[in-house]
């Protein structure tokens, strides 16, 4: 069962900047409310059953998925050889999705769309910078390929590219300078989303984003000419920042 819940539970604090970007891939005015925080998701759509069942329910808006460096496994049970991008969240490496096909269901879907309000949009939640650098050049090649009609729908590449305070052990699969390279070189009109490391739960308590946190991320964001967002779990903001 995929998670199903609106964008105001999601965001607790949303910036954007525009700069040069794309409408096309932004879901603000795409909808058809203009109001962000009334856009729907389902969350963690990993799996080809998921797919379907998002695809085929029209409530859902925008569909969040993981992509991550891993192997197709077939009905049979077997894998597939190579690696290569996968939709699946870290520890599992095995899916019975590729991103190629993921990709493929939804612009399919979107092209038979005419009204833009009915087109789903993706938050592609990257893993690794394998995955990453694979799956953004290949939507390039997409684009490029279709004069940029194939994804007229809303795109968000989303990485953890800072180590968080709510899980000091974990450190970013991808430096910020990667992230925003794929970005800028094959899909620049996208929404980037940044994001830190975290771990979500009962272990994660009395854990906060301080200002040291925000400061960090913020002088990132100084230097991007797009359009960013900010997540921060609702249970991990401190009520007032801390000075240190």
């Amino acid at each position: 069962m995929y998670f199903k819940f609106n964008f105001l539970l999601l965001l607790l604090i949303e910036t954007f900047v525009e700069v040069f970007s794309s409408s096309s891939y932004s879901p603000s005015g795409f909808f058809s409310s203009s109001d962000v925080t009334s856009i729907t998701w389902a969350h963690a759509v990993n799996t080809q059953e998921l797919l379907t069942q998002v695809l085929s329910d029209p409530s859902i808006q925008m569909i969040e998925a993981d992509v991550s460096r891993g192997r197709i496994q077939f009905p049979n049970g077997s894998v597939s050889i190579v690696d290569l991008p996968v939709m699946a969240h870290p520890p599992t490496v095995l899916s019975n999705l590729s991103f190629a096909s993921f990709m493929n269901q939804v612009i399919e879907f979107n092209r038979d769309k005419k009204e833009l309000s009915s087109r789903k949009g993706v938050k592609l939640d990257f893993k690794d910078y394998y995955a990453a650098a694979i799956a953004i050049s290949q939507l390039d090649v997409r684009n490029v390929s279709s004069k940029g009609q194939e994804l007229q729908f809303p795109i968000w590449i989303n990485a953890d590219v800072l180590q968080g305070p709510v899980e000091s052990t974990s450190k970013p699969k991808m430096t910020p300078s990667n992230l925003f390279d794929l970005h800028n070189r094959y899909l620049k009109g996208s929404v980037l989303s940044l994001g830190w490391t975290t771990r979500f739960g009962k272990q994660s308590d009395g854990c906060k984003f301080g200002k040291i946190a925000l400061k960090k991320l913020s002088s990132l964001i100084s230097c991007i000419k797009n359009l960013f967002q900010w997540i921060l779990l609702r249970a991990n903001i401190q009520e007032k920042w801390s000075t240190k």
